[in-house]
């Protein structure tokens, strides 16, 4: 099936779903406000313990998953820098911010999760449960509410990222793998909509790798530029990652 048909089909699959889930919610819930937009990106996050990479099965969770995706990239710079990058996704996602690079995300701390708030209709939080030399692993759970889903949508997200480095440069295999709450309309909608959903995550993806790989080309070369640009605590992180 190419791109195009898979995409009907979805919309008619996710169409059927929504007046389904729809009627329904008229007997068993009170209908929560929508938010208009695009339908965007995915699945974001939840608050945790320090037990969490124990109790993730990211085995089981990629079997199950209602989303898939896969894509390979490059980025120029030396193994080391990537993973003290990889190390701080909050000082990473407040450097996002003072680039007032779109869509505009906010980030900030929440125990030892980073809270993200996507203004397009994405608010959750990110932890990192596994870390190596040359893997990382984030898991994450949220909410996403926007104009086409007649609920509040919950889920969970697994992101993987396995890479190789050589001649200063870094190849990254990232894949996310994405599932709805515990509920059986959630799993449905998502299901019926994934292979929509892919083709905003790679739009997405493939946005912010090209903003991220400014940023990291000012790291190595142009520090001074974003210097000028921080003050107190996020300045102090920066020239202790950085120098």
């Amino acid at each position: 099936m190419d791109l195009n048909r898979a995409y009907r089909f979805s919309l008619h699959r996710f169409h059927m779903l929504r007046t389904f889930s729809g009627t329904l919610m008229k007997y068993f819930l009170k209908p929560l406000p929508m938010k208009q937009g695009l339908l965007s990106l995915v699945i974001l996050m939840e608050p945790t313990t320090c037990c969490l990479a124990q109790s993730v099965n990211i085995k089981e969770f990629i079997e199950h998953a209602s989303i898939s995706y896969e894509t390979m990239f490059t980025i120029n710079t030396s193994l080391d820098m990537w993973n003290r990058m990889l190390d701080n996704p909050y000082l990473m996602g407040k450097l996002w911010e003072f680039y007032d690079f779109t869509p505009r995300y906010k980030v900030s701390m929440k125990g030892s999760a980073v809270h993200v708030i996507d203004p397009t209709g994405i608010e959750g939080d990110l932890y990192e449960i596994e870390s190596g030399i040359n893997t990382r692993i984030f898991y994450g759970k949220g909410k996403l509410k926007n104009w086409g889903i007649p609920i509040s949508l919950l889920g969970k997200a697994l992101f993987l990222l396995h890479y190789t480095s050589a001649e200063n440069q870094v190849s990254v295999t990232l894949n996310i793998y994405g599932e709805g709450g515990d509920d059986m309309i959630t799993n449905l909608i998502l299901r019926a909509v994934s292979p929509i959903l892919c083709m905003y995550i790679n739009h997405r993806v493939t946005r912010n790798l090209r903003d991220l790989k400014i940023i990291i080309a000012d790291i190595m070369h142009n520090p001074d530029r974003i210097r000028l640009s921080l003050s107190d605590e996020i300045l102090h992180d920066f020239e202790r990652l950085f120098n």
